[in-house]
């Protein structure tokens, strides 16, 4: 059991690495691909909203078809799906034929980003969603570093192909583990609201934390998609640091996800929200200030500082919302993150082909901003300081290593 257990564990971890690779690879990527399609360089955000859409698709849609199929089952699904989208990237010059792919693409990271993400919440804790985002965190820095590799080999569309493979690879791993799985798990709503305020409390406490979501990863995304054509087109850095810098921002946040993991059950929860929204905010001014050609520093600076941001409010869910809200609430949330965060790429992305790169640092600033005026809007409505302790973990029957 207890190899079975861990074999499940390193599955759900090789999901989150393959969720993170497009993510960290496409704004590197992005510049090159343009040109094949032959589309200005501010298209990346009708790229980024037929994704969202995708992900407005899939990431509502999981509870239920988990509840009907499974979770394995679900996620194996999206796996293939994401391999197939990301051939077609690495195949295509038509530009219908990328916007298509994008489409799918979104649908299935929906299912696996918001699949996992309330399947862990409820039974992991903060620790076990600190360490698959950090896997999370490793795709992006993957994703990053392929397309660096696969420019220097002399094509973007290697890089893809990779990420297919690894895709198909993850989904033939997880049919054969598809049994081993823990059964799901179904919190009944109580007779009596289980949350701890008033239903009209809980309903504004939902909407909050949706938009805060949205803001969250309108920043953070927005931050590692456009921060090379910030650094390339705006300040003349080398095509090859700029990559690397786009990297270090991606690997920011995977070292502080691991850390999440490591010692998140012993730090209180809102104070890791309070110093890690205090940190993306000071990476993203110093990034936007650049004093001395410096500001590059800011990029895994506020790699760090979002690191624990999303984990930490996707474990807080069952207690300001109830448990049996939660797969529902993470859902929405997860697709209110899509779409925040292709909103202000593509907002980017005008405001770039209008105003030139340089409109980027503030932007990324401006956003960063809101999100930490909601994080402590979202305080006040429900504050929670007790430290995270984990619902036993249904992947640790017997318990798993540490």
């Amino acid at each position: 059991m207890r190899r079975v257990a861990v074999a499940v564990a390193a599955l759900q971890v090789a999901l989150f690495v393959t969720l993170g690779l497009p993510d960290g690879a496409l704004g590197v990527a992005w510049p090159s691909m343009r040109d094949a399609v032959d589309r200005p360089l501010g298209a990346l955000g009708i790229v980024l909203a037929l994704g969202a859409i995708g992900y407005l698709i899939g990431s509502p849609s999981v509870a239920s078809l988990a509840r009907r199929f499974g979770t394995p089952d679900t996620m194996l699904a999206g796996s293939v799906g994401a391999a197939v989208a990301l051939a077609a990237w690495a195949a295509t010059s038509s530009w219908v034929v990328l916007l298509a792919a994008s489409f799918v693409l979104g649908i299935a990271r929906g299912m696996v980003d918001a699949g996992l993400n309330a399947y862990v919440a409820l039974h992991g804790g903060v620790r076990r969603l600190g360490l698959l985002h950090g896997a999370y965190g490793v795709g992006t820095s993957a994703g990053s570093l392929l397309v660096v590799i696969a420019l220097a080999a002399g094509s973007w569309r290697g890089a893809w192909l990779v990420m297919a493979v690894l895709n198909a690879g993850v989904a033939v791993w997880g049919a054969r583990r598809r049994t081993d799985w823990p059964p799901d798990v179904v919190v009944e709503a109580p007779e009596e609201d289980d949350a701890t305020v008033e239903p009209r409390r809980t309903g504004l406490i939902i909407g909050v934390t949706v938009l805060c979501f949205a803001a969250l990863v309108g920043a953070e995304y927005s931050t590692g998609a456009w921060s090379y054509t910030l650094l390339t087109d705006g300040r003349g850095v080398s095509d090859t640091s700029a990559g690397l810098w786009v990297a270090a921002f991606w690997g920011g946040l995977t070292v502080g996800r691991f850390a999440v993991g490591a010692v998140g059950h012993r730090i209180d929860r809102i104070t890791m929200l309070n110093v890690s929204a205090a940190g993306a905010l000071s990476g993203v001014g110093l990034l936007w200030w650049d004093p001395a050609g410096l500001g590059v520093l800011g990029l895994p600076l506020a790699g760090l500082g979002f690191a624990a941001l999303f984990p930490a409010l996707v474990a807080l869910m069952p207690d300001r919302i109830g448990p049996h809200r939660s797969s529902a609430v993470i859902g929405w949330s997860v697709a209110a993150a899509s779409l925040g965060g292709t909103a202000v790429a593509a907002g980017a992305g005008v405001l770039v082909d209008q105003y030139g790169a340089d409109v980027l640092g503030p932007t990324l600033f401006v956003v960063t901003a809101v999100f930490v005026a909601l994080h402590l809007v979202l305080v006040g409505l429900a504050p929670v300081t007790t430290p995270a302790a984990p619902r036993g973990d249904p992947l640790a029957t017997p318990p798993l290593p540490h």
